[in-house]
């Protein structure tokens, strides 16, 4: 078999796995994200965004606590 003939069997080969491969990849994200490392870390993305946002919610109501005090004698009248 000469190179020439070799490449028309080799590219379509390779580009034939390729596909494949990330076909079966897909299939696994989608149906057991927790056998991937994408699945995987799109789990612990979604609790580590949940806990910031709880941490954020609770920095939050401290500074409104904080300012209110702060802003509190300033704004009194009886001052």
């Amino acid at each position: 078999m000469e190179e020439k003939d070799l490449d028309f069997v080799l590219v379509p080969v390779g580009l034939l796995v390729m596909a494949v491969y990330h076909v079966w990849l897909l299939y696994q994200i989608r149906r057991k994200p927790v056998r991937t490392v994408v699945g995987m870390n799109a789990i612990n993305r979604r609790f580590w965004v949940s806990s910031m946002m709880e941490v954020c919610y609770i920095v939050y109501c401290i500074q409104g606590r904080n300012q209110g005090v702060k802003r509190g004698p300033l704004t009194d009248p009886g001052y």
